[in-house]
């Protein structure tokens, strides 16, 4: 398949990027296609698939290079958090 770096769509030409959804191991567990106007819009669109797919972070490429790769930022859990009473 190949992956066109811009498609014209009613005249507007727009971007298309890969966006791999990766877990906490770092390992890929989709990817999808995004079109988007610019960068920004195609983050969004990566962090609304992030959250629909339930995986911890993504990495957006166009052609073969990384253009946006976006880190989780909740900590992970803590192993026991009850609070100790004396």
């Amino acid at each position: 398949m190949k992956n066109y770096a811009k498609r014209p769509t009613w005249g507007i030409t727009v971007a298309e990027f890969r966006c791999y959804l990766l877990d906490h191991d770092r390992k890929v567990i989709a990817v999808e296609t995004i079109r988007a106007l610019a960068l920004p819009r195609a983050v969004t669109k990566g962090i609304l698939a992030t959250v629909a797919r339930r995986a911890t972070t993504f990495e957006l490429w166009r052609d073969d290079f990384c253009v946006y790769a976006h880190e989780a930022t909740v900590a992970p859990p803590l192993a026991d958090q009850r609070i100790a009473r004396r």
